[in-house]
C-alpha cells in the first residue's frame, strides 16, 4: 500500500494549519478604547499600547482591551454618615466624580499594572477601588469650612475635595 498521497495531505493540512495560525489579525478598536499586546517573542517590547488597530500574532501575542470612556463614582454621605463641618453642622453631601484614563500609553499601561485590564474598564471594581479614597477627600475638605461656607463656596469646596485627592489615581485622571 502506498502512503505517499496521504503522507503528502497530511503535511499539506499542517503547513496550512501553521500559515492560518500564525498568519497576523487585524484588531480595530472603538474611540474610547486601547489594545495591551503581549509579546511572547524575545526581543520584542513586553507590552505595547494600541489606540486605532493593532496586529496580533494568534500564536505570540495575548491581549486585552481597556476602555477609556468617563467612568462615573457616586459619592453620598447622608444621615449618621454626613459630614460635620468646623461649626458642628452636619451636611448631608452627594457628588459624582468623573475618572478616566487619558489617551495616553504611560497612564494606560500604568491603570493595566496596578489596577489590571479588565477592573479598569468596570464601574463596579473603580467604584470599590476610589469610593474611600473619595468619601475621605469629601470629609476632609468640609472639616475646614463653615456649612454657610460650604453651601455658597462650592468652587473652593470642590479645589479643597481635589487637593485632598491628589494627583496619582492609577492612571486615571479627574474630569
Amino acid at each position: 500500500m502506498n502512503l505517499a498521497p496521504l503522507l503528502f495531505i497530511v503535511v499539506v493540512a499542517a503547513a496550512l494549519f501553521a500559515v492560518v495560525r500564525l498568519m497576523p489579525r487585524l484588531i480595530r478598536l472603538d474611540a474610547e478604547e486601547a489594545l495591551l499586546r503581549n509579546r511572547a517573542s524575545p526581543g520584542s517590547e513586553p507590552r505595547t499600547v494600541f489606540f486605532d488597530r493593532a496586529y496580533i500574532i494568534p500564536v505570540l501575542d495575548t491581549y486585552d482591551r481597556v476602555n477609556l470612556s468617563i467612568k462615573a463614582i457616586r459619592i453620598s454621605l447622608k444621615g449618621r454618615e454626613g459630614v460635620h463641618c468646623r461649626d458642628n453642622i452636619r451636611a448631608d453631601v452627594g457628588a459624582t466624580f468623573c475618572i478616566k484614563i487619558p489617551r495616553d500609553a504611560e497612564n494606560v499601561l500604568t491603570a493595566a499594572e496596578t489596577i489590571g485590564c479588565s477592573d479598569a474598564s468596570d464601574e463596579k471594581a473603580l467604584s470599590k477601588l476610589f469610593a474611600g479614597r473619595f468619601t475621605e477627600a469629601m470629609k476632609s475638605a468640609l472639616k475646614g469650612m463653615d456649612f454657610e461656607e460650604a453651601m455658597v463656596q462650592k468652587v473652593l469646596v470642590r479645589e479643597r475635595v481635589l487637593e485632598f485627592i491628589g494627583p496619582d489615581l492609577h492612571g486615571f485622571h479627574l474630569e
